[in-house]
């Protein structure tokens, strides 16, 4: 079976929804949020290979993009490393918890707006759950 991640390598890239164009961004350092484009650093994550898919560290705050169990499922910058599995879906890629296929990262309700929410949620194929990986 073809590797679905053999096209992503690891390195520097800004992660951007499908639907909206937003990017993904730890805010505070902690929340990450769907984001307009902007230079700073915050914005971009460094892609590491891990054992079971990759992990997500950001550049500015030195934080892995991560969740915390049964709390809200919103997503957040975590001191340690949490691995996720990236698939070829569509026009873009969808980005599943190594330890929860079931679920993928998703721009909720396809929020446009700046400082948009982003949290886990069922897959169900749609581009607020889909993100491009734009090398830095």
């Amino acid at each position: 079976m073809p590797d679905p991640q053999q096209d992503l390598q690891p390195g520097t890239y800004r992660i951007r929804n499908v639907l909206t164009g937003t990017i993904l961004d730890p805010n505070d350092g902690t929340l990450v949020i769907g984001s307009t484009y902007s230079t700073g650093s915050n914005q971009t994550w460094n892609l590491e290979a891990g054992s079971n898919g990759y992990r997500f560290r950001n550049e500015a705050s030195d934080t892995y993009l991560g969740y915390i169990l049964k709390q809200d499922w919103v997503l957040r910058g975590l001191r340690n490393p949490v691995e996720w599995t990236v698939t070829k879906a569509g026009d873009g890629y969808s980005i599943r918890p190594a330890q929860m296929p079931k679920l993928v990262i998703d721009l909720a309700n396809g929020n446009r707006g700046n400082n948009a929410k982003i949290c886990l949620w069922s897959y169900h194929g749609g581009n607020n759950q889909l993100w491009r990986f734009e090398s830095v």
